[in-house]
C-alpha cells in the first residue's frame, strides 16, 4: 500500500475561495486552484496568497503536473464530467491521487435536515 505523505503538488479544481489551498499549503503541499467565479478567486489570493485561476480545467493544459488532484462538492455541478474527467487524467501524475467528493442523499444529513439539505 502507498504510504500518504502530505508533499508535491496539489491542484483543487472549483475551489472557491481558498480555504482547502490555504490548510494543504500549510502541511508542505505546493497548491494551484481552479475556481470559475472571478470574486472568489480574488478573495483566495488576496486573504490566502494561493496561486488560483479562473479558467476551467480543460483551458489549463495541465500534463503529468499533479500529485493530487481534489474535487470537493464539484463534480455534480460539472455539465460535461467525461471532459473534466479527461483533463484532470491527463493533469495527475501516474502515481497521483485524485480525491472526489459528492453529496450523498443516503447520508445523515439528508435525513436529519430534510428540506433544510442543501446537498
Amino acid at each position: 500500500m502507498k504510504k500518504y505523505c502530505p508533499s508535491g503538488r496539489l491542484l483543487e479544481v472549483g475551489c472557491g475561495t481558498g480555504e482547502f489551498l490555504h490548510l494543504a499549503k500549510e502541511q508542505g503541499y505546493t497548491v494551484e486552484g481552479v475556481e470559475l467565479s472571478k470574486p472568489a478567486v480574488a478573495y483566495a489570493k488576496f486573504t490566502y496568497d494561493v496561486d488560483v485561476v479562473d479558467v476551467s480545467l480543460e483551458e489549463c493544459n495541465f500534463e503529468n503536473e499533479f500529485d493530487v488532484i481534489t474535487l470537493n462538492h464539484v463534480l455534480e455541478h460539472i455539465p460535461d464530467q467525461d471532459l473534466v474527467l479527461a483533463a484532470i487524467h491527463l493533469a495527475l501524475k501516474p502515481t497521483g491521487i485524485l480525491h472526489i467528493e459528492v453529496p450523498n442523499i443516503e447520508c445523515w444529513q439528508p435525513t436529519l435536515k430534510r428540506a433544510a439539505w442543501g446537498g
